[in-house]
């Protein structure tokens, strides 16, 4: 029985000189698992009124881990040429319906609005460190306070990695 045992040992297609390889190629493949999920809305372009909020929702599968949430906005080169900022109010709510609303100050990136691109990106960090604590759909809500419409937008959302 013995021998039977050792041979069956023996036969296994990795040594136990392996172990260190598997376990840092385990612990790579735990660290990447995390991907970069973005949402977005669409935003009239022709101007964004004071009276109208934009929602993306995002689905939670991960409940445990800290992530990095960005804000990000489609703009066209002359929004980013007009405007030094623009106050929005970013509102939250969570599966279990707490609601957590903030204003938030974003500000184009003059640099990379420069060049022939009809349309430029945006992105600002919004929340570093944060842990999702419920699994399901997470409603964001963007609205802004400024007395007259907002022109040149052409989308708002969130990434979260």
């Amino acid at each position: 029985m013995k021998y039977i045992e050792e041979r069956k040992i023996n036969n296994f297609p990795f040594s136990i000189s392996h172990f260190p390889l598997l376990l840092c190629a385990a612990l790579a493949v735990c660290r990447c698992s995390h991907t970069c999920e973005s949402v977005v809305a669409d935003v009239d372009i022709t101007g964004w009124g004071n009276d109208t909020e934009y929602s993306v929702v995002y689905d939670n599968m991960d409940s445990l881990s800290q992530r990095e949430l960005s804000i990000f906005v489609f703009h066209e080169r002359s929004f980013a040429a007009a405007t030094d900022s623009l106050l929005l109010t970013v509102t939250t709510v969570t599966p279990d319906s707490l609601v957590y609303s903030e204003e938030w100050v974003f500000r184009p990136d003059r640099r990379r609005a420069e060049g022939y691109a009809a349309f430029h990106e945006t992105v600002a960090p919004y929340r570093s460190r944060v842990v999702l604590g419920r699994k399901g759909a997470y409603l964001f809500t963007f609205s802004h306070r400024d007395a007259s419409p907002v022109k040149g937008l052409k989308g708002i959302g969130i990434t979260v990695k």
